[in-house]
């Protein structure tokens, strides 16, 4: 790297001599943060493609590392201050990324729960036939399904560890009808090959599939995208989308509940397996959004 470095900075191109500032400042941030000051392809691919390509390449795709600079020494800063070295929609994503992706970044860090998981059983343990039980998943492997390429710019709050809602679809062909959405993990760091552990895990006692697809069919809704997109995919989810999922939760138990003419306990939230110890998962849910369950009722 620092020979790329130094080429940078003994260029006579001031653009790259501006990138070379934003690589000293990017791995200062890391070293600050007690993380290797890596910059992973970035040396080979400006070597093999120029300082141009990688920075229209890395803004189009929202590449990870915007949210570890100042918004003034990063990609999109250069391309705003060399709007004549990049095309108009290199140009329209750079400024589009600082004046919205800050605040979006910060808020996608700060929630609780980051993730959604669509896949099948054997998709996530390599193995059919895993039982809905805590001591079963708790501690166990597994292998998290991979981002879309539009997503990867979120790798890096992936492979820290993360909570995640879990939807488990159908495989008729190892004869797996799925429940749909299951409940919350909590997973450990993903390594290289996603692989990791289940931490934590909370079951919903009423698990919603096909009705809540088609309650949002056609909405252009992040239900809807998830239910078009077909295979086993990670996505990343807003709170305003994880409010939804689990209302829905909630809904569906006090309309059983109703039926079987019983009450729903409104402080029992989501009505999730009983545990005999609080959770910090648990608590995590309980706090956070007890006050939407209480609105759905």
């Amino acid at each position: 790297m620092s020979n790329v470095l130094d080429s940078l900075h003994a260029s006579d191109d001031p653009l790259e001599n501006d990138l070379a500032e934003v690589y000293e400042h990017w791995q200062d941030n890391k070293r600050n943060q007690g993380l290797r000051a890596s910059l992973g392809y970035e040396p080979r691919d400006i070597n093999k493609h120029g300082a141009i390509h990688v920075i229209s390449t890395r803004v189009l795709n929202a590449s990870a590392g915007f949210e570890e600079v100042d918004t003034d020494q990063s990609y999109e800063a250069i391309v705003l201050k060399y709007p004549e070295r990049f095309d108009g929609n290199v140009i329209d994503a750079a400024r589009k990324r600082i004046e919205l992706g800050v605040s979006k970044v910060r808020e996608f860090q700060n929630q609780d729960i980051q993730f959604f998981i669509k896949a099948s059983s054997f998709d996530l343990f390599r193995q059919t036939g895993v039982p809905l039980s805590k001591e079963v998943w708790k501690g166990r492997k597994i292998f998290v399904p991979k981002l879309l390429k539009e997503n990867e710019h979120f790798r890096e709050n992936l492979t820290s560890g993360f909570r995640g809602l879990v939807w488990l679809h159908e495989q008729e062909e190892r004869g797996e009808k799925g429940r749909g959405l299951t409940g919350i993990v909590q997973v450990g760091s993903v390594d290289e090959n996603n692989e990791s552990t289940i931490q934590d895990v909370l079951f919903f006692n009423r698990p919603i599939g096909k009705e809540l697809l088609e309650k949002w069919k056609d909405k252009n809704s992040f239900i809807d995208r998830v239910e078009r997109t077909r295979g086993t995919l990670t996505w990343p989810i807003e709170s305003e989308d994880v409010h939804i999922f689990l209302s829905e939760v909630r809904n569906k138990i006090h309309q059983i509940a109703e039926y079987e003419n019983s009450n729903p306990d409104p402080y029992d939230v989501l009505n999730l397996e009983a545990v005999v110890e609080a959770t910090s998962l648990r608590e995590v849910v309980s706090r956070r959004y007890q006050h939407i369950f209480r609105q759905s009722l």
